[in-house]
């Protein structure tokens, strides 16, 4: 899990080149960022508000991140020039003559997408993709190894679970095979509700409030 790229511009409006029978939309972007010695948070926020002419619906997603470095002296650079972060350069290069070990960091982040406004299902029409939409959410875990300035080794875990058929489909990275399903929920509206209802109850299992219970649960039990 590294930094994200830059921040686009906000807000920003014009004719979209999604949906058909959007006539306008304007999105907002907002990022915010905080680097004290080894620890550094960061969040983005991002809106769109389409414009339909019935129930102009209204988007957004969001997520929320913390690093820290557990080698000494060690932390994120930014650029100040183009507002980015800059790539972590370790105080102690990987060198098995002189010892160093590189840089190490460990990493959390919980991201949402929210695009469960009802308003969306008449964009296209019943039984349009539209009514796919809902909300995921997910908390990813990293470990990052930076050896040197330009190479980082990166192990994630996240927790973001679909089953296929039952919350949503898995379909291989492919052209032909993003189509085939697409057309399959478009065929049928009993799949798309079904989908659709099984794919919000399973964001509310894990949202961020179902999460901290969990974890309390735990702490309760070994306490």
């Amino acid at each position: 899990m590294g930094a994200p790229s830059p921040p686009a511009p906000a807000p920003t409006s014009g004719p979209p080149s999604g949906p058909p029978g959007v006539e306008d939309f304007l999105a907002y972007n907002l990022e915010i960022a905080w680097v004290r010695g080894p620890l550094s948070f960061q969040g983005e926020y991002t809106g769109v508000d389409l414009d339909d002419g019935a129930g102009d619906p209204f988007f957004d997603a969001w997520y929320v991140q913390g690093s820290y470095f557990l080698t000494g002296g060690d932390h994120r650079g930014y650029k100040k020039s183009d507002g980015t972060f800059d790539r972590v350069k370790p105080a102690a290069p990987f060198d098995i003559e002189t010892g160093g070990i590189g840089a190490w960091e460990v990493a959390a982040r919980y991201s949402t997408l929210d695009l469960t406004e009802n308003p969306v299902q008449g964009i296209l029409g019943p039984g349009s993709l539209a009514q796919v939409g809902g909300e995921i959410s997910d908390l990813t875990l990293a470990v990052n190894w930076h050896p040197n300035d330009h190479t980082r080794f990166s192990l994630n875990y996240v927790l973001s679970e679909i089953e296929d058929g039952v919350t949503g489909r898995l379909v291989r990275p492919d052209a032909d095979s993003v189509a085939a399903a697409l057309a399959e929920m478009l065929a049928d509206d009993e799949l798309l509700a079904r989908l659709g209802a099984a794919g919000r109850e399973h964001a509310r299992a894990c949202s961020w409030e179902a999460n901290a219970r969990r974890v309390l649960e735990i702490y309760r039990e070994v306490s």
